[in-house]
């Protein structure tokens, strides 16, 4: 496909990234309870930065992000479909183990400026 950007070099679809684990489900009783009435998804990378645990605390801190979703898109501008949630309102979860003889990788779900 081309349009005023040139073609299309790659692509990846929304399913492929249901398949590979990359999107992650929210389940709508979930959300509902958080006072979201549409479905949701989370990244891998943001869930383990901020629900994952094996402590059994992670439908509170999935209740915690989700709280904090609803309040940013409550404060944002009715005509913005971007909000942002920032860090120290989220919990944190479990991090991943760093591979060995390397840095860990930064998150998905936190960008550094470039």
């Amino acid at each position: 496909m081309d349009d005023e950007y040139g073609p299309v070099v790659a692509a990846y679809t929304r399913a492929e990234a249901f398949e590979d684990g990359i999107f992650i489900e929210i389940p709508p009783s979930a959300a509902s309870a958080a006072g979201i009435q549409m479905p949701l998804i989370i990244t891998a990378g943001a869930r383990q930065e901020f629900v994952a645990g094996n402590d059994g605390g992670e439908e509170g801190r999935l209740r915690s992000v989700l709280s904090a979703v609803a309040r940013a898109v409550e404060q944002a501008p009715a005509n913005e479909v971007c909000f942002v949630v920032p860090a120290a309102q989220l919990p944190s979860g479990q991090a991943p183990p760093a591979p060995t003889g390397s840095s860990p990788a930064p998150s998905p779900a936190i960008r550094s400026p470039s």
